[in-house]
């Protein structure tokens, strides 16, 4: 439809009475292409059936339900997606890594830091989309970009236990979960 408008336009251009003809094209375009794509697309979107869920937005609010503001999230970027109401303590990983200049073991300082310090204000530690990457996947995002091996956080994958599946999945679609670090409190 756009090649043959444009070829119509070309026509009508070469010809004589080009202003009257150019003015008579503006309309067409207008009239007969621009404004149904533009109100057949607008309507089309607002059929409730063809709405896509935002599955960040409602794993979000899933866990806004859980957490409290004296829990600590940690994340590759820092809480999630979207704002929780509840405000917990947000910690990005890779915030942290450049910070510490890329330097592994003073990430792993600060991780152990905010979780003793949730510990002792009586919260929970919750990692969100970081234990569930495979090293495949980990390297690709936090390897490659931010220089942290994947064995930063195996202490914490042997002691976190999954506690809420989420809608999101992995770049090779496997499923993702909001994991609780298990802690001596």
């Amino acid at each position: 439809m756009p090649l043959a408008t444009l070829l119509i336009v070309l026509v009508v251009l070469t010809h004589e009475g080009l202003e009257q003809r150019a003015r008579f094209m503006r309309t067409v375009f207008w009239a007969g292409l621009v404004v149904p794509v533009v109100f057949y697309g607008l309507l089309f979107n607002m059929v409730a059936g063809r709405i896509t869920p935002n599955l960040g937005m409602q794993d979000t609010l899933d866990i806004a339900e859980l957490l409290s503001s004296r829990d600590l999230i940690i994340s590759d970027w820092g809480g999630t997606p979207y704002l929780i109401p509840s405000r917990p303590h947000s910690l990005s990983l890779v915030g942290v890594a450049l910070e510490a200049q890329l330097n592994a073991d003073d990430v792993q300082a600060q991780i152990q830091k905010e979780i003793e310090a949730t510990v002792q204000r009586g919260g929970d530690v919750y990692f969100y989309l970081l234990l569930d990457l495979s090293e495949e996947e980990w390297n690709i995002s936090l390897g490659q970009r931010v220089k942290l091996p994947y064995a930063l956080l195996d202490d914490c994958r042997k002691n976190a236990t999954p506690v809420m599946q989420l809608r999101l999945q992995t770049t090779f679609g496997r499923p993702l979960y909001l994991w609780k670090l298990n802690v001596n409190k």
